[in-house]
């Protein structure tokens, strides 16, 4: 899959290509702090999980430190799928 966007700097950048596997999970499941691709009717997005402190949500952290990039919540009944990535090429 190839990566746009810079949130997720200087661990994956945009440009890259990273190599995801669905996760047949249910996502209250899946280790905690690693990289997964979620995608929502609205949107695909490359984040890190988190625990969320709301009951059915789940937290969406980026590595970029940036003001403009910043941890986000969302309801686990909004993803339709989740991939984890499994590694990464990256771009020259």
């Amino acid at each position: 899959c190839n990566l746009t966007g810079h949130s997720m700097e200087p661990e994956l950048n945009n440009g890259d290509v990273i190599a995801i596997r669905e996760m047949k999970t249910p996502i209250e499941y899946l280790p905690l702090g690693e990289i997964y691709a979620f995608v929502t009717d609205e949107y695909r997005t490359v984040k890190r999980l988190a625990r969320s402190s709301r009951e059915g949500f789940i937290k969406l952290v980026p590595s970029n430190k940036s003001h403009e990039y910043s941890e986000q919540e969302i309801p686990v009944s909004m993803v339709r799928k989740v991939f984890v990535v499994l590694g990464c090429i990256h771009k020259f």
